[in-house]
């Protein structure tokens, strides 16, 4: 019934003097159909090709429109029959002025380009008029495009496509920003294997994008920092930079950061690039690039917004893993001195420093339970000591602020330091903490009593609870956490039980 209540329409619109009104009908009669059945109804219709045709106006309501009928009919459809029977009409809808005409025509080739990569390989014609869109003013066209060039490019025979024709360092010339979104392109095929790597460098493309940093553009070496900051997240990209010279240039950069005031503008990107090192050779990074700690730790008295938050952030992160402790505690009194300074940020500034470095603290207090040596247990005890005077104290009163993100990021803290045996000894030798945990009434907010339970749970999960807190307490913990966040009890049985203890 309802293709041919589709098909009734398409016919009808042949002859139509007032094609809006129908094309509504068509567009209401697709989106009844489940999703399920839309193939068959898809498959049954003869042709509906046509409806590019009714893309051709300067109506943007009717553009609009066919597009998303388009685009519902073609959903129904596998990429492979898209690929067989609307090649002239996509190829077309690629020149079209409206971006809504390119996005549709652009969508339909990613589907193809996921599943069968090779098809848009062989079509010789679509691959300059896809590179093109990269220089589409319009950033979700241009974003598709670069999508699909992505995803052809994680192929062999597509990245020698991508890389051996004209068109990609023609619309490079376009201006910054096309030419940093062919550099994106180039960075994601290198991520993806040392194949793609290799054939980046081949292209001289990858030459050309770390040549921005040499550039006196602060903007445009900004972007190719970030840009190389993602390829060092991979060894072998690491090993590209190291070799080709690059790392060395960015220590030169960070220390011109401490005399020139200009290139202290490039902090930001410098400290993220040599940070995202560091998840990989925290050791080696710190010893062999001292710049770049004394930077991380000075910035975090910086009066400079920007480069306080990068120092937060990156003492957090170099503190995530095992490797990263220990190196940091090597590092003797800067680091201490640093946990200091990240103690007075919790304590005495911005809502905004107060979570990033509450944030920091559970990075560098985390370690899982096959972690936990002797030796690391000492190092975070002492870290958090270091922090303030009474640092329990002062974590448990940000659990009882009245605004809901300090006092999850509290929470968060408390739910690390459950995990931690010395931090649990602190919590059952404090007087009232254990009453607290239990005493469900402190939290009226869903993300309060979500982050408290989750501290109870934390709790429940650990080896140590029982023989630190009792098993009596360690029964009312399960109780709570058998019970949920949400739980209620009801009023007759409160009453019933404050009768019993009187």
């Amino acid at each position: 019934m309802t293709t041919g209540t589709v098909c009734e329409i398409l016919q009808r619109l042949t002859i139509s003097s007032d094609p809006l009104n129908d094309l509504e009908e068509l567009k209401a009669v697709l989106y009844t159909i489940h999703p399920s059945t839309l193939r068959d109804v898809s498959s049954e219709i003869p042709n509906f090709s046509q409806l590019f045709a009714y893309l051709d106006t300067t109506n943007v309501e009717q553009q609009k429109l066919v597009c998303e009928t388009i685009e519902r009919l073609l959903s129904g459809l596998p990429p492979a029959e898209i690929y067989d029977n609307f090649k002239e009409e996509i190829e077309n809808g690629l020149s079209h002025p409206a971006p809504d005409v390119n996005c549709l025509c652009l969508t339909q080739l990613l589907r193809v380009a996921k599943t069968d990569p090779n098809r848009l390989i062989g079509w010789l014609d679509i691959l300059p008029k896809i590179i093109s869109q990269l220089g589409n003013e319009i950033l979700a066209v241009a974003k598709i495009a670069g999508d699909i060039l992505t995803m052809l490019g994680k192929t062999r025979n597509g990245a020698i496509s991508l890389y051996n024709h004209s068109m990609l360092k023609e619309v490079m010339e376009k201006n910054d920003i096309v030419r940093f979104r062919v550099y994106q392109i180039i960075i994601d095929i290198c991520r993806l294997s040392q194949e793609g790597l290799q054939m980046s460098e081949e292209s001289g493309l990858l030459k050309q994008l770390t040549n921005e940093i040499f550039k006196n553009d602060i903007l445009l070496q900004l972007n190719a920092i970030e840009m190389l900051s993602d390829l060092a997240q991979v060894q072998h990209g690491l090993v590209y930079l190291d070799q080709a010279g690059v790392i060395v240039k960015l220590e030169e950069l960070m220390k011109a950061t401490e005399t020139d005031a200009l290139a202290g503008l490039l902090l930001p990107g410098l400290v993220k690039f040599f940070g995202g090192m560091c998840k990989h050779h925290p050791k080696e990074v710190c010893q062999k690039f001292p710049a770049f700690v004394n930077v991380v730790f000075n910035n975090l008295n910086s009066n400079d917004v920007g480069q306080k938050n990068v120092a937060i952030d990156t003492l957090g992160f170099l503190g995530s893993t095992v490797e990263g402790k220990q190196t940091l505690e090597k590092l003797g009194n800067q680091m201490d001195n640093g946990v200091r300074v990240l103690g007075s940020i919790i304590k005495d500034t911005k809502v905004e420093f107060q979570l990033r470095a509450l944030d920091s603290l559970v990075s560098l207090l985390t370690l899982k339970e096959d972690e936990q040596t002797e030796e690391l247990l000492s190092l975070t005890e002492k870290w958090f000591n270091t922090l303030m005077a009474d640092p329990f104290q002062y974590i448990w009163s940000l659990c009882l602020r009245p605004f809901d993100e300090i006092r999850c990021s509290g929470y968060n803290v408390m739910r690390t330091l459950a995990t931690l045996p010395w931090a649990q000894k602190i919590m059952n030798n404090l007087p009232g903490f254990t009453e607290f945990l239990l005493n469900r009434s402190t939290e009226t907010s869903k993300e309060g009593r979500d982050s408290k339970y989750l501290v109870i749970q934390t709790l429940v999960n650990s080896p140590t609870t029982t023989e630190i807190f009792g098993r009596p307490y360690y029964v009312k913990l399960f109780e709570y956490y058998q019970q949920g966040a949400y739980f209620v009890r009801a009023q007759a049985e409160v009453a019933m039980e404050g009768d019993g203890g009187s």
